[in-house]
């Protein structure tokens, strides 16, 4: 759901996160021919699911492929009861990912 610049996403675990639209310019790695996902998918149908608990604010970390070649992290925190992302990472490297395993609890 579309709100002048702000979407609307709900998670997997029933969470409805704020997504400013121009948080994640993946238009500017788009190659023509080449089929992506949408950046709501991500959300929508994470690969990976890691849930940082002891953070405050509590944090959730998405990740999923969106193309043959490229892959997002994006980002989450709890404000007060909403959810808003904050940060989208692209092709993250593994060090970030496995810092957050290591950190966090995998849920999905």
């Amino acid at each position: 759901m579309a709100n002048g610049g702000l979407t609307i996403i709900t998670d997997p675990l029933g969470n409805k996160i704020k997504f400013l639209d121009n948080l994640c310019a993946i238009e500017q790695f788009m190659q023509e021919g080449e089929v992506y996902d949408d950046l709501s998918t991500v959300i929508t149908r994470p690969a990976i699911l890691i849930e940082l608990s002891d953070t405050i604010p509590l944090e959730l970390y998405y990740y999923r492929s969106i193309g043959w070649n490229h892959t997002l992290l994006i980002g989450v925190r709890k404000s007060g009861s909403e959810w808003e992302a904050f940060q989208c990472q692209r092709n993250p490297e593994f060090a970030v990912l496995s810092g957050l395993l290591k950190k966090g609890k995998q849920l999905i």
